[in-house]
């Protein structure tokens, strides 16, 4: 299977990277800037016991240079879902690919969809915990290393069953969900509330689940994107807001969102795809998200950065 990632960041290089040490046929495209960055040093993972370089990976600046495609994981920020993107995407579908999204939140798939058709596009998400610096090095943390896939269509369970044999043994997770809607609806509601509480806050998981206000203000969010996921139909487990905590209190308390990481960065937050996308799918079926709104509100002033100058009045 010939596989294509677009984007080498974080994400996208990790997985790559993976996939690379598991055998597999991978492709990257990517822009000019972070081809010039792996051209020079090479693809860099990072953990807290190794580094591993992928020396010289095939890396691409123009869709229409790589030949042979089967699956296309998308793996950048949602803010990228842009023009020239989806020129790309279009060109490799046309080549026979199947596009697999990793990217947060849900409203990316009806663009997805209405641009290359809605069975070109598998439903996925991922669970992992990693960060690129400014150097292009990618730091992993942790053991959460998952990638969650699955048909949306009856006619693309053939494929992700052959994507699922391909991952046996592969040293990441990448599992095959029956009910994959659901899924990613759980990393969403998730993402929602992790994202925003640990940004707003400033705080890792560890401090924030170990400080009951700030772990209420999480739970109220979990609480708000469980009836808002109802009401477009996906019903997340009854106890999803007390194994979302447990689960929480298991992962390294040092850890902490990407959003928190590009705040604290002064880098551009994916705020209207995440905190911004429940409350536009709210407000479609008239539901309110007092806590969500707050958590936009608050993060509003830094989607593209920090604000340039701040003065004191005491």
């Amino acid at each position: 299977m010939n596989i294509t990632i677009i984007g080498a960041g974080a994400v996208g290089g990790y997985f790559g990277a993976k996939f690379i040490e598991h055998g597999l046929n991978v492709n990257f495209l990517i822009r000019t800037k972070r081809a010039e960055q792996i051209t020079k040093q090479g693809l860099i993972i990072k953990t807290n016991t190794n580094l591993t370089n992928i020396k010289t990976p095939r890396i691409f600046t123009n869709s229409k240079d790589i030949a042979d495609v089967d699956l296309v994981i998308v793996a950048v920020k949602n803010y990228h879902l842009d023009a020239e993107l989806m020129k790309n995407l279009i060109e490799l579908t046309n080549k026979g690919a199947y596009i697999l999204p990793l990217m947060n939140g849900v409203e990316h798939y009806k663009v997805l969809s209405e641009k290359l058709g809605d069975e070109k596009v598998l439903g996925g998400t991922c669970k992992i915990s990693v960060t690129m610096d400014d150097d292009g090095y990618i730091h992993c943390i942790g053991e959460l290393k998952e990638i969650y896939f699955g048909a949306l269509f009856p006619t693309q369970r053939n494929f992700c069953e052959r994507f699922e044999e391909l991952m046996k043994d592969c040293s990441i997770k990448v599992i095959r969900s029956e009910n994959i809607m659901r899924t990613i609806w759980e990393k969403f509601s998730f993402i929602v509330a992790y994202s925003g509480v640990t940004s707003t806050s400033r705080l890792n998981i560890g401090q924030l689940i170990n400080c009951e206000s700030t772990k209420k203000v999480f739970s109220d969010v979990l609480n708000e994107m469980m009836c808002l996921s109802r009401s477009y139909g996906v019903n997340l487990e009854k106890d999803f807001i007390e194994k979302t905590i447990r689960w929480c209190g298991r992962l390294p308390s040092e850890v902490t969102s990407s959003m928190h990481f590009d705040l604290t960065n002064g880098r551009k937050l994916e705020i209207e795809s995440i905190q911004g996308s429940a409350i536009n799918l709210a407000r479609r079926k008239e539901i309110e998200l007092p806590t969500i709104k707050t958590l936009y509100a608050l993060l509003k002033p830094f989607e593209n950065g920090v604000p340039q100058h701040v003065y004191a009045l005491d």
